[in-house]
Parts: C-alpha cells; structure tokens; sequence
C-alpha cells in the first residue's frame, strides 16, 4: 500500500496495492495480458488469506527487465572470485545490490554508502578494516516489506 510510505494523500478513497511478480521477459508471466495479471494476483491474495473484496477500479502494469540481480545456481563461487578481485584493487569499493549481489531493500543500500563514507578518512584514505566489519552487516540485511 504506497501511501503507507509516503506523505501523499493520493489517490483519495482509495487503497493501491503493487505486487511484484518475479519472471524473465518473454516468459509466461511477462506476457499474461493485464487482467490476467490481475486475476493472479487476486488469486494468490486469496489464497493467503487476504481477499479482495471490493471492485478493483484500474490495473496498471509496469514491467521492468532488471529490477534485482539473478541468482544462478552456484553464483556464490564465481562472486566470491570477483570479490576478491575487486577488494584487491586500490580506489575501487564495490556495493549496492548489483555490486554485492544483494537482493534487499533501497535503505539497505544507502546504509552501505553511509558506511562506506564512514570507511573514508578526511585524508583520503579507506580504513579496510571498518568495511569488513560494515561488510559483515550488511550479511544481516533481509527484504522488508
């Protein structure tokens, strides 16, 4: 429910929903034409315990080819490797959700800038140590809802 989010009071007598709905462009999902998105949304709400139950007045589809990174069964040993290899570059620092592979929220994200400026002395020079501990943080982060 956006407006839970934000200090507008728009749209009035009225509740948004957004769902998102994990898929590849061109599969079965991306192609579902909007009411059959809706349908599935409605469905799946229902089927978790919390139905619709009022008219739905207007569906609008956004479909966005990258939104997360892909996770490929094993990725962890090819991140680990270009981890490494980032780390061992001077003047480049890595992060974010494309640059940890990290599926978490936009405050996830800039908590890892914050820490990160943090990490940077008024002299220039990066404290390597304090990032690890950051780095170690942001393992803990999980999606919010």
């Amino acid at each position: 429910e956006p407006k839970n989010y934000s200090a507008r009071e728009t749209p009035r007598n009225a509740t948004v929903l957004c769902a998102e709905l994990p898929c590849q462009a061109g599969d079965e999902v991306w192609t579902m034409e909007d009411r059959d998105l809706m349908q599935l949304v409605l469905d799946d709400l229902e089927q978790a315990g919390i139905p619709v139950t009022c008219e739905v007045r207007q569906v609008v589809v956004k479909r966005l080819p990258q939104a997360y990174p892909l996770y490929p069964v094993g990725f962890e040993t090819n991140f680990e490797l270009l981890d490494k290899w980032v780390d061992s570059l001077d003047n480049v620092l890595t992060f974010g959700r494309q640059g940890l592979y990290a599926h978490d929220n936009t405050h996830h994200a800039l908590y890892m800038a914050c820490a990160a400026a943090r990490c940077l002395g008024d002299d220039g020079t990066f404290d390597r140590q304090s990032w690890d501990r950051e780095r170690e943080i942001f393992a803990s982060h999980v999606v919010e809802d």
